[in-house]
C-alpha cells in the first residue's frame, strides 16, 4: 500500500538540487508504503489539513528547507489491516469516522488480523485523535483527559495487536493509546555514511515504534549505506533503518516483524 504525502516541484534542498543539476525528478512523488507478505485490507489515510508554506519560495524553518523544497500536499499517515487470508472489507468514506455500532460488529467478524500505519509528522490534535483510536479498534478515547491519556485495548475479538512505526514526535504513541519502544537513546538522524563500514547517526531520535503489543526484540537501528565501494559509500537515506519484532495476544498465531 502505497499514500501520496506530497508532490515535489523542485529537485529537494539545496544540496540535493546542486547535486542533481541539469537532471529531473522522474515521478516527483512523495509518501507513505506499507510492505507485507500478507494480505493488506482496509486502508486508510490520515491527512493534516494542507500547509501553504509548503507551496512556497519563502523560507520557513522547519517546513520547505529554507524555500528550495517547494511541493504540493500535506502530513499523513497510511494505516492498514493485514490478514494472512484474503478477506472482504469496507472501504473508508472520505471524512467519516468510523464510530458507530455497526462497524464494531463489523469489526468483530473479521478474520484474525493486526493493525499497522507508517506515519509522518502527523499533528497531535484532538481530531487525529478520535480517528486513531477508533481506527485501531480501541474506541472513543477516555472522557475528560488530556490528549495522552489512555491505553488503548484491542475491542474487536480477532484484533491481534497495533504497530505503528514513522517520524514523528515522541508524544505521538500515547495520542493513540500506544507505548513507545524506541529509548531515548537510539539516534536514527541523520545518517553519514563513512569509508570502510562505518557511519555517524545523530543527533535526533527521530524515527519511533508505537505498539500495545509485547515487544520480544529490542528496536535495531541500521545506518542506511551501500559500502558496496568501501572508500566512497553511498548514503541512501538520511534517516535510520530501525526494526524491531512483537508478539500479538497470546491467542495470536504468530509473531509480527
Amino acid at each position: 500500500a502505497f499514500g501520496v504525502e506530497f508532490l515535489e516541484l523542485t529537485r529537494g534542498t539545496r544540496e540535493e538540487q546542486e547535486s542533481t543539476e541539469g537532471q529531473r525528478d522522474a515521478l516527483s512523488l512523495h509518501g507513505n508504503a506499507i510492505l507485507t507478505k500478507c494480505i493488506i485490507g482496509e486502508s486508510m489515510i490520515l491527512r493534516d489539513p494542507l500547509d501553504h508554506r509548503y507551496f512556497s519560495d519563502k523560507a520557513h524553518r522547519g517546513i520547505n528547507a529554507n524555500g528550495y523544497e517547494v511541493r504540493l500536499g500535506g502530513r499523513m499517515g497510511l494505516f492498514a489491516r493485514i490478514f494472512e487470508q484474503p478477506v472482504k472489507t469496507l472501504d473508508f468514506e472520505e471524512g467519516k469516522l468510523p464510530t458507530d455500532e455497526g462497524y464494531y460488529n463489523y469489526l468483530n467478524r473479521l478474520p484474525p488480523h493486526f493493525v499497522v500505519g507508517n506515519v509522518h509528522k502527523l499533528g497531535e490534535s484532538k481530531n487525529n485523535r478520535k480517528w486513531l483510536w477508533n481506527y485501531y479498534g480501541f474506541g472513543h478515547p477516555p472522557l475528560n483527559s488530556t490528549l495522552y491519556e489512555g491505553k488503548g485495548i484491542d475491542l474487536p475479538t480477532q484484533q491481534k495487536g497495533v504497530i505503528i512505526q514513522g517520524d514523528f514526535g515522541p508524544k505521538f504513541c500515547a495520542l493513540g493509546g500506544l507505548t513507545k519502544v524506541n529509548k531515548n537513546s537510539d539516534k536514527t538522524f541523520r545518517v553519514k555514511c563513512l569509508p570502510n563500514g562505518k557511519a555517524n547517526i545523530g543527533p535526533l531520535a527521530a524515527d519511533y515504534f508505537c505498539t500495545n503489543m509485547k515487544s520480544n526484540h529490542p528496536v535495531k537501528v541500521t545506518p542506511s549505506c551501500d559500502w558496496s565501494n568501501k572508500n566512497s559509500p553511498l548514503t541512501l537515506a538520511d534517516h535510520a533503518i530501525v526494526s524491531t519484532v512483537v508478539q500479538g495476544r497470546e491467542d495470536a498465531a504468530r509473531d509480527i516483524t
